[in-house]
């Protein structure tokens, strides 16, 4: 067998420096290189479409998508090669683009600004980033558009000049466009979204609607199917069938010739009236929501403190988050504090063993389930599976490589987390169950004991739930019941925690929250869900909410707060139902 030849350190030392030096080279010229492609995209904008300009643009694309992936400006290149890939479909097909393809490219042009724009402001602050990857960017936050053109401004056939603004920066950015002949068929959802934190707004003209699209881009445009029937730019799609704008077709039938054309016309989903604005909402959050997943959570237990510095400097390169120990018998604070999704281990530590540890983990319910992986010089292998047998899911030797490392621990940490969440989430609202909820009141009245912080625990009760499933059933009560998952989920933070306590019961806690605004922003949630129609058939109908709110520190301890939430959320439905309650009496309110 023919052996590998050695590899020369200094070599790939000096090949490293290298590529280092041409990539800072390629940064340097960039912004000339990115003015070039402006200059020739204006250029078409303001003196109409003309094949050869348009061949000049596409190949300054090409040439910065390919030689920026190489360099690993990922960002950039993609979005370069978005746009050029627009233009040779229509430059092999020597077709005009359209207003829509228009559109598409002015889109392509604002996202590679924001793009470079991103880079250099992170690059000013002092973030050089020499790991591969430029700095993403927000999708709200990357649209530069063009005006639609006006046809009595083209006597002569040319294309019109059209005006290139600003790049539009909107990182909340929730705008609805609905489309319709008849705006009555589509007025009534526009107070339904805002429920949900979607502002819409109602169009019957094309025209006025790219105009709307030009001031700003809104996250999916919902129409109705017969708007296609008559307008002559009606698609708001390009050449490559793919959307430049999340669309969604309404119609009074579900046929599937109808259903055909909607998708012809780009379009990701299909209701027919009277629309169900939760399962429309929901399919608005699958498309339009994109939330960056949460890094994993890796605590590092190792006694060599150098150790510790190399194996968070690699697993932090991935994107991952550590908390490092160098003595084990510290380990349950950041068990139940940190919360990790893996655990990086030594086997052999000072006063206490690796597989010691292991074995106090796993003797805890709430941590069985936790990976366990051992890294460790030891290479018998005898010794390696008496770990793997106490504990232990995995053994790596200190010698393995960085991508090796990164490989397995994010492996195991993606299937442990894909494991818990199946444990620990309710299987209709997809919020956390009774058990996860109590877990982690523990663990945040841990931290807020700590840190001397302050947080709220509230239970929130659907009045007359039990109407509901008898009246409409209970695949009505289910929707219902997702329905304000969902509601609490969009108008809560991203840092509070919602649970499904039990039945039509849910829990709340809110971080780093005082009682008294707590109750506001909860009460504010109450109007909007009471406000909001249900529907059940042919039927629409209203539910509304009863709340009780305790805080953290008034109630001291975990038991205490639930039941003076408990006692506060009695005390709203004693009253009337339909309120929030605030507990503030701790000598009255845990009275039975």
């Amino acid at each position: 067998m023919i052996e590998p030849p050695m590899r020369d350190p200094l070599k790939d030392a000096q090949l490293r420096q290298g590529i280092a030096q041409i990539r800072q080279r390629y940064l340097e010229q960039l912004p000339a290189m990115l003015a070039t492609i402006t200059e020739a995209w204006q250029a078409l904008v303001e003196h109409g479409w003309e094949e050869t300009p348009a061949r000049t643009l596409y190949q300054k694309l090409h040439s910065l998508a390919g030689t920026g992936a190489t360099l690993g400006l990922d960002i950039i290149s993609s979005h370069a090669s978005d746009w050029e890939h627009r233009l040779i479909v229509l430059l092999d097909a020597h077709q005009t683009p359209s207003t829509a393809e228009l559109i598409a490219m002015g889109v392509c042009y604002g996202r590679l600004q924001q793009a470079y724009l991103h880079r250099s402001a992170d690059t000013a602050a002092g973030d050089e980033a020499d790991n591969d990857n430029d700095p993403p960017i927000a999708p709200e936050a990357d649209l530069s558009l063009i005006s639609p053109p006006d046809a009595t401004d083209a006597p002569d056939g040319k294309a019109t000049p059209l005006v290139l603004p600003p790049a539009l920066a909107e990182p909340d950015n929730r705008r609805v466009y609905l489309f319709a002949d008849d705006l009555d068929m589509v007025q009534e959802l526009v107070p339904q979204l805002g429920y949900f934190g979607y502002l819409a707004r109602c169009f019957d003209d094309l025209n006025d609607l790219l105009r709307a699209v030009q001031r700003g881009v809104p996250v999916a445009i919902v129409r109705d199917i017969r708007t296609l029937r008559h307008s002559p730019d009606a698609s708001l799609h390009g050449p490559s069938s793919t959307p430049v704008i999340p669309t969604m077709f309404l119609a009074e039938q579900g046929e599937f010739a109808l259903r055909l054309e909607a998708v012809r016309a780009g379009g990701q989903a299909y209701f027919t009236y009277p629309v169900d604005v939760g399962t429309l909402v929901d399919r608005l959050d699958d498309l339009t929501v994109r939330r960056q997943p949460e890094p994993y959570r890796i605590l590092i237990i190792e006694d060599d403190p150098h150790a510790i510095q190399i194996y968070t400097t690699v697993l932090q390169s991935a994107g991952m988050v550590t908390e490092s120990l160098t003595d084990p018998l510290q380990v349950m604070r950041p068990l139940v504090e940190f919360n990790p999704d893996l655990i990086l281990m030594d086997v052999y530590m000072p006063g206490c063993t690796g597989l010691e540890v292991a074995a106090v983990i796993r003797q805890q319910e709430a941590f069985v389930g936790v990976p366990i992986v051992f890294l460790s010089a030891e290479k018998r292998l005898d010794r390696q599976l008496t770990a793997m047998h106490q504990g232990g899911d995995d053994f790596l030797h200190k010698s393995i490589s960085d991508d090796h490392l990164i490989s397995a621990v994010s492996s195991r940490a993606q299937r442990s987390r894909a494991l818990r969440a199946s444990m620990s989430r309710d299987g209709l609202t997809g919020l956390l169950n009774h058990t996860s909820t109590k877990e982690h009141l523990e663990r945040e009245l841990r931290i807020a004991q700590r840190r001397s912080g302050q947080f709220v625990f509230a239970l929130i009760d659907l009045d007359h739930f039990k109407q509901v499933n008898d009246t409409y059933g209970h695949s009505t009560g289910d929707r219902v019941l997702k329905s304000l998952a969902r509601l609490l989920q969009q108008r809560l933070r991203r840092t509070d925690l919602v649970g499904r306590y039990g039945g039509e019961e849910f829990a709340v806690i809110m971080l780093d929250t005082d009682g008294t605004h707590a109750a506001q922003v909860l009460n504010d949630v109450r109007e909007k869900f009471a406000r909001f129609r249900q529907r059940a058939d042919q039927y629409e109908f209203a539910v509304t909410l009863s709340c009780g709110v305790a805080c953290y520190p008034v109630y001291g301890d975990a038991d205490v707060l639930s039941r003076a939430a408990d006692n506060a959320l009695y005390r709203a439905k004693r009253n009337g139902r339909n309120q929030v309650v605030l507990a503030t009496d701790p000598l009255t309110d845990l009275l039975p």
